[in-house]
């Protein structure tokens, strides 16, 4: 058996709606927009991967740590990483 390893890397940040959030950062440099929202509609992340996210986001509202902004370089969280183990030619 093959094994391979997928893994999805999460931004930690807050959404347009200002909501502490795990998921993929959009970004406008132009407009300076750099919020983070869940990876639920991406079709390249799997379904374990968007449940990960979904644990650490829900970790965060409780946390006692503050979610690095980018704007000033303060606080603590800013990504995590979501490693899978898989065997080759399976399905995610």
């Amino acid at each position: 058996m093959i094994l391979e390893y997928e893994l999805c890397q999460f931004s930690v940040g807050y959404s347009l709606q200002g909501k502490p959030t795990v998921g993929i950062t959009l970004r406008n440099f132009r407009e300076v927009v750099t919020a983070v929202e869940e990876p639920l509609d991406c079709p390249n992340v799997s379904r374990i991967g968007c449940k990960y996210a979904e644990v650490f986001q829900n970790f965060l509202q409780t946390s006692s740590f503050s979610i690095w902004n980018r704007m000033n370089n303060t606080g603590f969280l800013a990504s995590t990483n979501s490693p899978r183990r898989k065997d080759v030619g399976q399905e995610c």
